[in-house]
């Protein structure tokens, strides 16, 4: 990054004390480079339905996003809920979630925007997709709730 040259001196003739705030800003970008043949998989695991955090919110969903291989993943988590004898709808989605290399695991607390009506007498189903690749999915659960 460049440094703005030295500010003019103020005014000497001018009372008190004088101020003068010039910003520096810098960018950061930053860069993979993958060498060689690369592979990852993503796997979910420990999932749990987490009350809301204050009275009257919704509830959460806490979950590990474990990846194995010698790269990053990179995706969205979507959460739909399919209650026993009706459609499924999604009930939570974070996008951009990643697990970048060296680390193995991330885990993760997703909020679910549900209607009033309680996540229960259904099926919680947790996807991890991968926007770049039309949607394919790279990890897929499900978590029956009672």
């Amino acid at each position: 990054r460049v440094l703005p040259a030295a500010p003019a001196p103020g005014d000497p003739r001018a009372p008190g004390i004088q101020i003068k705030l010039i910003p520096a800003v810098g960018v950061s970008i930053p860069l993979i480079l993958r060498e060689g043949e690369t592979s990852a998989t993503a796997g979910l695991s420990a999932l749990a339905v987490l009350p809301p955090e204050k009275a009257g919110g919704n509830a959460r969903l806490g979950l590990h996003l474990d990846r194995t291989g010698n790269r990053s993943i990179y995706g969205n988590l979507v959460a739909l809920f399919r209650p026993h004898g009706g459609s499924e709808r999604e009930v939570g989605r974070a996008n951009g979630v990643a697990v970048y290399t060296p680390n193995a695991s991330r885990q993760s607390i997703l909020p679910l925007n549900e209607p009033p009506v309680s996540l229960a007498h259904g099926t919680l189903r947790v996807m991890f997709v991968e926007p770049e690749a039309e949607g394919k999915t790279l990890a897929q659960t499900e978590l029956p709730l009672p």
